[in-house]
């Protein structure tokens, strides 16, 4: 039994060394609540930059794995560092072609301002006109229907000017997705 998960006054291990936070702690790939799948959380540890470029690229991290006949809804949050001359992009890209999706996009930039709109797949949203730099915050929530095979939903970003100050998604930026039933 030591090595049994037992829920008691709480969830604990008895005896286990625990998961990946070390001791007392427990791991888990998927969470529901009365019978219902939650959030699933994709967390960005480390920053990211690029520099010099215009192209739309995937984040290392930031992608939902999705499975064929299967709806999604993901939202995100991305903190961001705009180099000045830069500016700043973002898209989505999906490997499949989905049915439906649609994506509705908040941000703020650096003095403050608040924008919304929609987004296309695969074109980039222009969040810093480039003329100056400094840090913003944009929010995403998304709807995928995806019906004929296993695809990947990404974030894609770029500068919006090719410049050799770096552009910067911070550490604790998060992707978060659910499987609508």
């Amino acid at each position: 039994e030591a090595d049994r998960l037992l829920i008691g006054a709480g969830v604990y291990t008895a005896g286990a060394t625990g998961g990946d936070k070390g001791a007392n702690t427990v791991n888990a790939t998927t969470y529901y609540t009365g019978g219902k799948q939650d959030w699933i959380p994709i967390n960005k540890v480390t920053a990211e930059t690029r520099t010099s470029t215009t192209t739309l690229t995937d984040d290392a991290v930031l992608k939902v794995t999705m499975a064929a006949s299967t709806k999604y809804k993901i939202r995100g949050m991305f903190m961001i560092d705009v180099a000045g001359a830069g500016g700043f992009r973002i898209g989505t890209a999906i490997s499949n072609v989905a049915t439906a999706l649609q994506i509705g996009i908040r941000y703020t930039s650096d003095n403050g301002d608040l924008y919304h709109g929609t987004h296309v797949t695969a074109v980039g949203l222009h969040i810093n006109d480039g003329s100056t730099g400094g840090l913003g915050i944009i929010w995403f929530d998304a709807y995928v229907e995806n019906i004929t095979a296993a695809t990947v939903f990404s974030i894609q970003w770029a500068q919006s000017a090719s410049n050799g100050t770096a552009l910067q998604i911070k550490a604790g930026s998060y992707l978060e997705y659910a499987v609508m039933t």
